[in-house]
């Protein structure tokens, strides 16, 4: 079993981060833990369709993940961006994974 593990890169320099950035790492962070437990999920996941349970519970959450992605606010830092930007090309992948393990049921 496959299962992807995000690495977060802080941002570093001689400035803490201010407490908005500190909310959105922590965000980021959370969420992609979240991801990796789902993704677990769909790497077992074996002759469902789009109509069981149990594909449409992991399209939501996963669904989810991205809404809540959507709303971190980077506060202009580029590490941030490129971490939420990572986080949710990971979760688009997971969801692709899904979705054909639906087709070749």
């Amino acid at each position: 079993m496959h299962i992807v593990v995000f690495v977060i890169d802080l941002p570093s320099g001689s400035s803490a981060m201010s407490a908005a950035e500190e909310t959105a790492v922590s965000s980021i962070s959370r969420t992609i833990t979240e991801a990796n437990g789902l993704h677990a999920a769909v790497e077992q996941l074996s002759g469902v369709d789009k109509t069981s349970k149990q594909y449409v519970y992991l399209e939501e959450m996963l669904t989810r993940l991205l809404l809540r992605l959507d709303g971190v606010d980077t506060s202009g830092n580029e590490r941030i961006r490129m971490m939420r930007k990572d986080a949710i090309v990971s979760i688009q992948a997971i969801l692709d994974q899904l979705e054909l393990k639906a087709l070749a049921a």
